[in-house]
């Protein structure tokens, strides 16, 4: 499924009551390394001759799943968090739109957590359905939830954040994409219950063409700074854009930097992946 808005599970488990700090300065967040090479088939990125016009289509079930690692350390003590889910997609033609459907079959974690509590588990069951122009604008979401899910969550509340999500990600060019072209970012992410407003700014650059599990993708790679609790964290992402759907197919990102809370200050980190396999 698509991860852009970065929400950080980890954070209100460190934060508690935290106080305001001063405006950040966004120049003292380092961006963590990370490299796409290695995820790649044979780890190769040849340049874009022409420009590569992508249009999202219908597609057949595949399986996806999302990985989530973040740790931290305050006063001496490392805490750390896992998540998993995993599911199914397809994506079928509805008039001239195109219906994109995820259905979660799995969600686990560790420590075990309610599943609406993070903004990323899902309870098994949950059915998110994209109604996107070719092009990739959002005019729909639907949100079927299992009856006996026990999730706090309403269909609205996920509605509104995978929308979000996805629009995070911008729609795709119509003048397609061409080598080395720049994307500025600049996200509001909007607070859950347990977190302050946030921002995302940074920029994506086009680096070629690649290959994924055998399938021609668009390799993509994002860096910036993302506040959270008005502090900056460095932030580092590639991304694999399959060429036949439209779909971001491979998104690995990492956030790392220092973090104060109540008057201590330690390392945070979280590692992120969202896969599509076809």
């Amino acid at each position: 499924m698509y991860r852009i808005s970065f929400l950080l599970l980890l954070l209100p488990l460190l934060t508690g009551c935290a106080a305001r700090h001063a405006a950040p300065n966004v120049a003292t967040a380092p961006i963590p390394a990370l490299s796409y090479a290695t995820a790649l088939d044979g780890g190769n990125v040849t340049p874009i001759q022409s420009p590569i016009i992508v249009k999202h289509v219908p597609y057949p079930t595949a399986s996806f799943e999302r990985l989530m690692r973040a740790s931290g350390t305050h006063t001496g003590e490392t805490r750390t968090f896992m998540s998993r889910m995993t599911g199914t997609t397809f994506a079928v033609s509805s008039g001239d739109l195109v219906d994109i459907t995820f259905a979660v079959e799995d969600a686990t974690s560790s420590p075990k957590t309610q599943a609406d509590e993070t903004g990323d588990l899902l309870p098994k069951g949950t059915k998110i359905t994209l109604l996107v122009e070719p092009y990739g604008f959002v005019k729909d979401v639907r949100v079927s939830l299992p009856p006996s899910s026990g999730s706090r969550t309403i269909s609205g509340e996920i509605e509104k954040k995978v929308r979000g999500e996805f629009a995070a990600g911008g729609t795709l060019p119509k003048d397609g994409f061409h080598q080395g072209e720049n994307f500025s970012i600049d996200t509001f992410l909007p607070a859950t219950s347990n977190e302050k407003d946030g921002t995302l700014k940074g920029t994506a650059i086009v680096r070629g063409l690649g290959t994924y599990r055998g399938r021609p993708v668009i390799v993509c790679e994002v860096t910036g700074v993302t506040v959270f609790d008005d502090q900056p964290l460095g932030i580092h992402s590639y991304k694999f854009l399959d060429l036949a759907t439209g779909l971001w197919s491979h998104t690995e990102t990492v956030i790392d930097g220092s973090f104060s809370s109540g008057g201590t200050t330690g390392r945070l980190s979280a590692h992120f992946i969202d896969d599509i396999r076809f």
